[in-house]
């Protein structure tokens, strides 16, 4: 991998992801939807563990990255 490409992967894994965004990350990673109840417990338990919110209140700066690390 040339030292551009990682360059852009890292820019792309440190966008922020909403609730939504997380959800949509779940269903392709899991390549199935999962019930609703689940997501959002999984999504909550991943903002706490870095510092942010709750689904109902998604804070900018929280990253793809973050929540993959905790995959």
């Amino acid at each position: 991998m040339s030292l551009s490409n990682v360059k852009q992967m890292q820019d792309v894994l440190n966008q922020p992801i909403d609730y939504d965004g997380f959800q949509l990350f779940m269903a392709t990673y899991l390549e199935n939807d999962i019930p609703e109840e689940l997501c959002q417990h999984l999504f909550t338990s991943f903002k706490s563990k870095t510092g942010r919110c709750s689904p109902d209140q998604p804070r900018a700066g929280s990253s793809l990255l973050g929540t993959l690390m905790f995959l």
